[in-house]
């Protein structure tokens, strides 16, 4: 199962520690209905901290001399939407659980939650930073983070570095099959599926954590 294959995972994540207790403690505190932290007292009280997820560098595969146009709109749209649909799937698993009261099971989804949220925070940074604030309305972004979060081309390099953010590749590959188990299969002469599936093996293949290097992301 997939919640199981993330789960197995965990134990592979050598990094990005902090941001990934941030996204437990505010799942945590929306699913069971707690209410926003308050202002911190001191700037060490702030669970924030280090919000910002920088992944570590990759070096270069070989040395960057190429041009390429692609349809990064389309591929965008594309990945943000899929990903939505996952994050609904599993926020529904979340509340099941809560209401079942099956410990086991909640530490799995919000786990799995986690892993979307950072996938979420490569390509849709915008909504990654509205969704950090509908949590935490006291969080106060640095100038430094909003011009990061805000620069036109902030998605493009989260999804030429989408292989480098932890479990990505897991989360693409889950909404991927979600998306083609919810549409059904296609008919072999219909256009528009096969743009579609082009879309996503390109979406896919941007998350193979064994293409990390290939691009880079700026």
């Amino acid at each position: 199962m997939l919640e199981a294959t993330w789960k197995e995972s965990e134990a592979q994540l050598e990094g990005a520690e902090v941001i990934l207790e941030v996204f437990r403690f505010f799942s945590m505190s929306k699913s069971r209905g707690g209410q926003p932290n308050p202002p911190p007292t001191t700037p060490s009280a702030n669970p924030n901290a280090g919000m910002i997820f920088v992944p570590e560098p990759i070096e270069p595969v070989a040395l960057f001399t190429g041009a390429v146009l692609y349809p990064l709109a389309e591929v965008l749209e594309l990945a943000r939407g899929i990903i939505a649909n996952l994050e609904r799937h599993h926020r529904i698993l979340l509340q099941v659980a809560q209401e079942q009261q099956d410990d086991q099971e909640e530490l799995i989804q919000l786990n799995n939650l986690v892993d979307i949220n950072l996938t979420i925070y490569a390509v849709d940074p915008l909504r990654w930073k509205e969704s950090v604030e509908e949590n935490n309305p006291y969080h106060v972004w640095s100038e430094k983070e909003l011009e990061g979060l805000t620069h036109p081309r902030k998605a493009e390099e989260g999804l030429l570095g989408l292989s480098r953010i932890p479990r990505a590749e897991f989360v693409i590959q889950a909404a991927i099959e979600r998306r083609k188990t919810k549409r059904g299969i296609p008919p072999p002469d219909d256009a528009y599926w096969r743009k579609e599936d082009a879309l996503m093996n390109l979406l896919q293949f941007f998350s193979n954590w064994c293409n990390a290097g290939l691009f880079v992301p700026s």
